[in-house]
C-alpha cells in the first residue's frame, strides 16, 4: 500500500475512529489474496474487510454503469458485498 495509506491510518487514530477497517483496491489476480490481507493487516494494525481484484470487466465499464447490479455473480460483486456486510455489521 501507498504512503498514503499510512498517513489515512494515522490520522484515523489520532481522530481516535471507533472502527477502521481497510479495503485493498485493484490487486492483481496472481497475487495471494490471504496473504495479502495477513500483510495489510500486519503492516496497519487494522483489520482489511476485503481485496477488490483488479478487474478489466470493472475498468471497461469506464463509469458508465454501476457494476455489481449489472454483474452481481462476479467476483468482484461479491467482495464488494462482502465489505458491505462487514461496514453494515455494526
Amino acid at each position: 500500500m501507498p504512503w498514503g495509506t499510512a498517513v489515512a491510518v494515522d490520522v484515523a487514530r489520532k481522530l481516535d475512529v471507533p472502527r477502521m477497517l481497510l479495503v485493498v483496491n485493484k490487486a492483481l489476480p496472481s497475487y495471494d489474496f490471504a496473504a495479502l490481507r495477513m500483510q495489510v493487516e500486519e503492516t496497519y494494525g487494522a483489520t482489511v474487510a476485503g481485496v477488490l481484484p483488479l478487474s478489466e470487466d470493472v475498468a471497461g465499464l469506464a463509469s458508465s454503469d454501476l457494476f455489481s447490479l449489472r454483474d452481481p455473480d462476479h467476483a468482484w460483486s461479491r467482495e464488494l458485498r462482502a465489505i458491505a456486510e462487514q461496514v453494515m455489521a455494526q
